[in-house]
C-alpha cells in the first residue's frame, strides 16, 4: 500500500505542482484525506483510487502497477471544464502526451 501512497504524492507533484489542495478539489477529495495519505497516516482508499484512475490525465496502470508513464498519453478535457464554453452542446478537446 505504502507503493500507492508515493504514486499519490507523484500525481500531487507532477499534475498539480505540490499544490496538494488544487489537487483535492479537481480529485474531488478533502485535502485532510490527500494529506493523511501522502504523509503516510492512512492508506489510498477506494474513493481517492477511483477518483486517480479516472482521472483523464492519469495513466491508471501506472496507478495500479507502477509501469508506464504517470500522464496519461491520450486524454480527453471537456471545454466546459476549462470554462470555455457555455450552453449545453459539449465540447472536448483530445490531447496528446509523450513522444511516438
Amino acid at each position: 500500500m505504502r507503493d500507492l501512497n508515493k504514486r499519490v504524492e507523484t500525481v500531487v507533484n507532477k499534475l498539480f505542482h505540490g499544490n496538494q489542495s488544487a489537487a483535492a478539489q479537481d480529485l474531488q477529495v478533502s485535502q485532510s484525506a490527500l494529506s493523511q495519505v501522502i504523509a503516510g497516516k492512512k492508506n489510498v482508499g477506494h474513493k481517492l483510487s477511483k477518483a486517480i484512475t479516472d482521472h483523464p490525465k492519469i495513466n491508471a496502470q501506472w496507478f495500479h502497477s507502477g509501469d508506464g508513464a504517470v500522464v496519461a498519453r491520450f486524454f480527453v478535457v471537456s471545454a466546459r471544464k476549462l470554462g470555455r464554453v457555455s450552453g449545453s452542446m459539449p465540447f472536448f478537446f483530445l490531447g496528446w502526451r509523450g513522444s511516438l
